[in-house]
């Protein structure tokens, strides 16, 4: 089984157990995050180049990753369990690749209209490609990222998520004359995330 399949089939048998953990519960509401500003400063970025023996290119410490999760709000006394499931693009000067995610999280109330909690999320880097003059190749990748949350507000509110992410890509030429340094592009850092949550 490739690395590809492996990590569809976990992202497939997660989001069908959140599903069942929604529908076993009690009270749930329709969950909504909309992250459309999301840095993520990779902590060894500059340690990967490639080389075509004229040029050399390389990455930018700092990328994109707007998201949107979709997923059940539980209530609990204290707030609420959260389950979602999630897509979003990577974008870097030289990278880019679609971000699939499945996770859960604890949104507690620290006092009325302000709740916070931790997170985990799985990530499953999809059809990376290198976004440069020179042929590199990169492999489909599993990650992870776990951070904290705060929302303000009620229904609809604003969201803020710092978080560490965990992801990295297989590199290797993609043509007779290129070089790459490293067997892989690590683009794990951290991440700080701005969005809205809504639920209804």
């Amino acid at each position: 089984m490739t690395k590809r399949q492996n990590g569809i089939i976990r992202i497939l048998v997660l989001t069908g157990w959140l599903i069942g953990q929604s529908h076993s519960q009690g009270a749930a509401d329709i969950l909504v995050e909309f992250f459309p500003g999301s840095l993520v400063a990779h902590a060894s970025g500059d340690d990967f180049k490639v080389s075509d023996g004229l040029t050399r290119e390389s990455i930018a410490m700092v990328s994109t990753m707007p998201n949107i999760r979709i997923g059940t709000a539980i209530a609990q006394p204290e707030g609420y369990f959260d389950f979602t499931v999630g897509a979003g693009i990577l974008l870097g000067n030289r990278v880019r690749s679609i971000i699939l995610s499945a996770g859960a999280g604890m949104t507690l109330e620290y006092r009325p209209s302000i709740l916070m909690g931790p997170h985990v999320n799985l990530l499953y880097g999809m059809s990376p490609d290198w976004w440069g003059d020179i042929d590199v190749n990169l492999d489909s990748s599993i990650g992870y990222e776990f951070g904290f949350h705060m929302v303000a507000g009620d229904r609809i509110a604003y969201l803020f998520s710092l978080d560490y992410v965990s992801l990295a890509f297989d590199a290797e030429p993609g043509s007779p004359g290129v070089t790459v340094s490293q067997a892989e592009l690590d683009l794990s850092g951290i991440a700080i995330q701005f969005g809205v949550r809504s639920q209804f």
